[in-house]
């Protein structure tokens, strides 16, 4: 599991993409676990909606900005466009 971290914009982003990717494992280790009856808040189908719908919603800043880190020295002439695809993304949700 990838942990969130405060200095790197795309830590959350990266964190839902890998805890999707491993839902089975954990939901299996979960089961699993004898303590399982112990788990205070189960992860519930609606739960991992919730995680897969942030992860697409963070998705959009997360293209942004890699695609702004994509060059040497990011101009601002590339930052208004890739500002406009940001908001018209997240407006389309």
């Amino acid at each position: 599991v990838i942990a969130d971290v405060k200095t790197r914009w795309d830590s959350v982003f990266y964190m839902l993409r890998r805890l999707q990717y491993l839902q089975q494992p954990i939901v299996r280790f979960l089961a699993m676990s004898r303590d399982a009856h112990k788990l205070r808040h189960p992860l519930e189908n609606k739960h991992w909606s919730r995680l897969e719908l942030m992860e697409l919603i963070l998705q959009q800043p997360h293209t942004v900005q890699a695609t702004m880190s994509a060059e040497n020295t990011p101009i601002l002439a590339g930052s208004i466009p890739a500002f406009e695809l940001f908001m018209a993304a997240w407006n389309a949700m």
